[in-house]
């Protein structure tokens, strides 16, 4: 009897420590903000990607595809105060992106009234756990992240993650307030004033016209009148005309200036359209990730002298140190 309630209480306690074991193990495998790649979302979360209609972009952001990213696209920015906002139901937020040396360690977001801040610095990688808040209402909520610059590099978003049993919502629209019409306030000890009394105004009795003779002009004698000297005609003569010579077709548009500071402290100015910059920024986050050509051309289009059809610059990946833009419209 005795033996028997031995192994009953020794088989109790191997379960426990299996179940201690266990759950240690998966705290242990937690994801990490700040360091874990998540390529697909954990148990109890639903990925949203970066193109979902629902997602507004204000300010100027770039949408790319790249492989290495698990939604295989991402929207990035160059310009300080961009933001990325929606409205989800649930009750935990996760936020992904790429991490690397040159990224803002101050990232902003809003989650209704309460403010945040995170980081995207570290080693290059792409889908990083940038940001978690769990223990939300499980109701409606608003969130905005906001690019606060720091470098001259951009800001990647690729993906967010919430509650496997939440959505992404529209804004819910507020319904206007009536306005209240005020009852007329009527004072009961008020004398009501009499109307005035119209006494009828008497008709005049018409009167006959006195009838006036009519007053016959003397007809006028004309006098004889003399024929006009016609002056000569003087032709005018003749301007020669210079034909206008062809103005050079300027760039219109959405425009930016890129600068590339090499590592040898040069800087090089390129003037052109932002969807060369979002190539340019295409090439440089893909090699960045370890694929992609090693150079670059980048076309000098206005820049061109001499009897060349065309002229392009190489930058090579591993001299870039950093390059910014500066975003302009022309008319």
């Amino acid at each position: 009897m005795k033996s028997w309630k031995r192994r009953l209480g020794l088989s109790g306690l191997i379960l426990i420590i299996a179940i201690s074991f266990f759950g240690i193990q998966k705290n242990t495998f937690a994801a990490t903000v700040g360091s874990s790649q998540l390529k697909k979302p954990e148990t109890g979360w639903k990925r949203i990607i970066d193109s979902n209609p629902l997602i507004t972009y204000k300010g100027t952001w770039i949408q790319y595809t790249n492989k290495e990213y698990s939604t295989g696209s991402a929207h990035a920015t160059l310009i300080d105060g961009s933001s990325s906002s929606f409205w989800f139901k649930g009750n935990k937020l996760r936020v992904l992106g790429s991490r690397n040396l040159n990224k803002s360690k101050t990232m902003k977001i809003q989650i209704d009234d309460a403010t945040y801040f995170y980081s995207a610095y570290g080693k290059a990688q792409t889908d990083t756990l940038l940001f978690e808040k769990t223990g939300l209402d499980n109701t409606d909520h608003q969130v905005t992240i906001t690019y606060q610059k720091e470098t001259s590099q951009d800001f990647v978003l690729s993906a967010f993650d919430i509650s496997d049993s939440g959505a992404l919502i529209p804004e819910p629209t507020k319904a206007p307030e009536p306005s209240a019409t005020p009852e007329p306030t009527i004072d009961p000890t008020a004398t009501p004033t009499p109307e005035p009394t119209v006494e009828p105004t008497a008709t005049p009795e018409p009167t006959s016209a006195p009838t006036t003779e009519p007053t016959v002009e003397p007809t006028a004698t004309p006098e004889p009148t003399s024929a006009p000297t016609t002056e000569p005609t003087v032709e005018p003569t003749a301007t020669p005309s210079t034909t206008p010579s062809p103005t050079p077709e300027q760039p219109t548009g959405h425009r930016a200036i890129l600068v590339v500071t090499m590592n040898t402290g040069l800087e090089k100015e390129f003037d052109l359209s932002m969807e060369e910059v979002s190539s340019f920024i295409d090439w440089y986050e893909k090699k960045q990730s370890g694929t992609g050509t090693a150079s670059y051309a980048i076309n000098k289009h206005n820049n061109n002298k001499g009897p060349f059809t065309s002229r392009k610059e190489y930058v090579i990946f591993d001299k870039i140190l950093t390059f910014s833009v500066d975003e302009y419209s022309a008319e």
